[in-house]
Parts: C-alpha cells; sequence; structure tokens
C-alpha cells in the first residue's frame, strides 16, 4: 500500500493554543472523511484480525497523533496558556476518539459527510478539546 500524505504530519504551529488545536481538528475531519477516510475505515476493520496492520496503523496513525498533542500542549504551557498537561500524549485520543466516532461510527447519509460537514465537526469540538488541556479565556 502506498502511503498518502496524512494531514497529521503536517506540524502547524499557529501560534496559539486554540489555533493549533483547530489546525489540527480540522486536518484530522478532512482525513477522515475523505478518500483515506473510507480506505482508513476499511483497514480499521481488518486490523482487529490482523496484528501486523494494527501496529502500522498504531504506529501511522495514533502514535504521531499523540506526539503531535504533546507538542502542542508543551508549547502552550511554555507560553503561559495551560498549565503543563501531565500525560500530554494521551490528548491524542481525545482527537480521534470523537472523530472516529462521528464519521465512522455514526450512520450519516454519505451526502451529509463532506468537507463543510468535516469543518463544522472540528469546530465544535474545540471548545471541549481547549477545556480538557486546561484552557481558559484568560489563560
Amino acid at each position: 500500500m502506498a502511503p498518502w500524505n496524512y494531514p497529521v504530519t503536517r506540524h502547524t504551529d499557529t501560534g496559539t493554543l486554540e489555533g493549533d488545536l483547530r489546525a489540527l481538528l480540522r486536518d484530522k475531519a478532512a482525513s477522515l472523511t475523505g478518500k483515506e477516510g473510507g480506505v482508513l475505515q476499511t483497514l480499521i476493520g481488518e486490523a482487529r484480525h490482523n496484528i501486523p496492520l494494527a501496529e502500522a496503523l498504531t504506529n501511522t496513525f495514533v502514535l504521531p497523533m499523540r506526539r503531535r498533542m504533546e507538542e502542542i500542549t508543551q508549547r502552550a504551557a511554555e507560553r503561559g496558556e495551560i498549565p503543563p498537561v501531565e500525560h500530554a500524549d494521551l490528548l491524542g485520543d481525545l482527537v480521534l476518539g470523537p472523530m472516529v466516532s462521528r464519521f465512522f461510527l455514526t450512520p450519516l447519509p454519505p451526502d451529509q459527510v463532506d468537507a463543510a460537514t468535516a469543518t463544522q465537526t472540528a469546530d465544535r469540538l474545540l471548545p471541549f478539546l481547549l477545556r480538557a488541556v486546561g484552557h481558559t479565556e484568560h489563560a
């Protein structure tokens, strides 16, 4: 299988926690609803029965997301936007989980899963993720 340009590899640094998380969520939503999303959904289903495939998916999708969240929260803590986050790597699961649930497990008609829906979903999740990392309006 040829690798594709997976958006989580983009290391956007907007200068703010909110901007970084918005970019990350939107990239994730776009990748799960585009052509790659259909392929990924199929691979996830097959990975349950195929340990090497499960390991490859973890190494390609899960671990980079966890590392990305560590970087984002570390920069935000260094800027004073949030207190340091213990176990920041687990925050990647707070990005992946809701997105996979929304786009892979929720029965949405195909005509309702487009770029606009992906962006709206990402933007709706943003306030929850900000609160999870300790961000406040006055931070």
